[in-house]
């Protein structure tokens, strides 16, 4: 799965906070991933592990990561544009496939960090 997409066909609910904040809420952040020889940077990723990350992310009370554009693009800049708290992990389908899915809040510090990262 590629990184967290606010392009992805899934519907996210939109929250505008004051301060110009946005939260964008249930984004698909991460899926399970297979071990795969041809890519040995991957970490092989099973629901098991997904809910492992998330129960970590849970213990940090009030940490929230953060969010980075161009985040896995060769020659760009990563730009931090706010940050998210992980949610739930549940199974999705992407291209036809079931896959253990994690997923997060994502605030964004501004409106243009978020028309940015919708673009």
């Amino acid at each position: 799965m590629p990184a967290a997409s606010l392009a992805l066909p899934t519907v996210h609910q939109t929250e505008y906070l004051g301060g110009a904040q946005v939260i964008v809420r249930d984004v698909p952040v991460f899926a399970e991933t297979p071990p795969r020889p041809e890519y040995p940077w991957l970490i092989p990723a099973d629901r098991a592990w997904l809910v492992t990350a998330l129960k970590k992310h849970a213990a940090q009370t009030g940490y929230w990561a953060p969010v980075h554009l161009h985040h896995h693009e060769p020659g760009k800049d990563r730009e931090r544009v706010g940050d998210y708290r992980l949610t739930e992990v549940r199974l999705t389908e992407l291209e036809g496939q079931a896959l253990w899915t994690l997923f997060a809040d994502l605030r964004f510090d501004t409106r243009e960090a978020y028309e940015r990262a919708k673009a």
